[in-house]
C-alpha cells in the first residue's frame, strides 16, 4: 500500500459533534421523543462506520439534545455563562 495513510503514519479522526457546533442529534436526525432514539443509533452506525479514530463529544454517547429555545438564562447553570449574560 504504497503512499497510504498507514505508511505515512497518519491517522484519520472521526467525529460529528463538537463544542462549537449544536448537538448532531438536533441537526441531523430528528429530537422528538418518538424519533430520538432512532435517530441517536443512525447517527452512531454512521459516526462508526466511517472508520478512524472515533472521537465521542461529552452528552454524545448519551444522544443528549440542544435545549429548547424557550429556556431562559436562568435554566442554563454554568457560571461563565451566567457572567457573560450579567455583563
Amino acid at each position: 500500500m504504497k503512499g497510504s495513510l498507514i505508511d505515512s503514519y497518519a491517522c484519520d479522526r472521526t467525529f460529528i459533534e463538537n463544542h462549537d457546533h449544536s448537538r448532531a442529534l438536533s441537526r441531523f436526525g430528528n429530537d422528538t421523543d418518538e424519533w430520538r432514539a432512532l435517530s441517536a443509533k443512525m447517527l452512531a452506525l454512521l459516526q462508526v462506520s466511517l472508520g478512524g479514530t472515533q472521537y465521542v463529544y461529552q452528552g454524545q454517547e448519551l444522544g443528549s439534545k440542544n435545549f429548547p429555545r424557550s429556556w431562559g438564562i436562568e435554566e442554563y447553570k454554568d457560571v461563565a455563562s451566567q457572567n457573560y449574560w450579567n455583563r
